[in-house]
């Protein structure tokens, strides 16, 4: 395997940060010359400071995009902390629901954001346990935007299908049963459940979020990790815009918003700790909250 010395470290480095906000250390050098070589290969570059130069200055964006698909981490995992989901069906029956009814809506509106929805299984569990606590399901305004950067985790989100080792990491058989089919040796979600979600390709640093609208809950889990702190409070404060004024924020166990931005407060219920804007108050949103246009739809192949 080609090594990478301490100059074309710094400038691949920089350069992954500059796509997407990723921060690179030293010890971690590994993670390019790993993640990178089949590009080395591919291209014909007998070293990475080459590699560098060709994407670097290269007019493809098809190029710059197989970059940022090899170099984001994109674990993921049905019901990935099963806490947070038992916390936000608690949250859903207990504060959400109540509060919409009560505000009289006959076509009560509810937004969610998966902010890097990775290869699909974040929206998709939030799709089922919204499908299975929303009373009357058919008569709410009800919509998932799930947004990545990267191409190759967007389209087979869209798509819906996944392998049976997917499908057992996380998903107990019930669920499985009733929400996906298997088609051909994998397993496809269910009509329903895909046509609750709205899928697009954003990039949390760079691009302007104001098209998306605003939300009532935010799910932004284990992104934060991967960005230095300047990075870290300016995706906060694009979330904070993104927010209805009494919406919640879901951030990675071991992330805290709190304690990057002064503009987020920490609720600790239903044994869980989400986030409130600093100028809310942590109590149910109600259906006169929502704004913004409507949700955008894919158009296109899907990742």
């Amino acid at each position: 395997m080609i090594k990478i010395n301490d100059e074309e470290f710094r400038l691949w480095s920089a350069l992954i940060y500059e796509y997407t906000g990723i921060v690179i250390r030293p010890e971690k050098a590994y993670l390019i010359e790993n993640r990178l070589a089949e590009m080395t290969s591919e291209m014909g570059c007998p070293t990475f400071g080459e590699l560098y130069q060709r994407i670097r200055y290269s007019a493809d964006q098809a190029v710059k995009e197989k970059v940022i698909n090899l170099m984001t981490t994109q674990e993921t995992s049905f019901f990935r902390d099963p806490a947070v989901f038992k916390a936000l069906e608690s949250l859903l029956r207990n504060e959400v629901i109540p509060a919409m009814r009560k505000a009289g809506s006959n076509y009560p509106r509810l937004r969610v954001w998966s902010a890097a929805c990775s290869h699909g299984q974040e929206p998709y569990t939030l799709a089922m346990i919204l499908a299975e606590v929303v009373p009357d399901i058919d008569n709410w305004d009800l919509t998932i935007v799930a947004t990545d950067i990267a191409d190759n985790a967007f389209r087979k989100a869209s798509l819906g299908r996944y392998t049976d080792m997917e499908v057992k990491r996380g998903l107990d058989q019930v669920r499985l049963k009733r929400y996906f089919v298997n088609n051909n040796g994998l397993w496809q979600i269910c009509d329903r459940i895909r046509a609750m979600i709205y899928f697009q390709k954003v990039n949390l640093i760079t691009d302007n979020l104001n098209s998306l609208g605003t939300f009532d809950l935010v799910f932004c889990r284990n992104v934060l990790i991967y960005f230095n702190q300047t990075t870290k409070q300016a995706v906060l404060e694009k979330i904070s815009r993104a927010l209805n004024r009494e919406a919640r924020l879901f951030v990675g166990s071991t992330e805290s918003a709190s304690q990057i931005s002064p503009m987020f407060i920490p609720v600790h219920r239903y044994d869980v700790v989400y986030y409130t804007r600093s100028n809310g108050r942590p109590v149910p949103c109600s259906a006169g909250q929502t704004f913004g246009i409507a949700p955008l739809a894919f158009s296109g192949t899907r990742a």
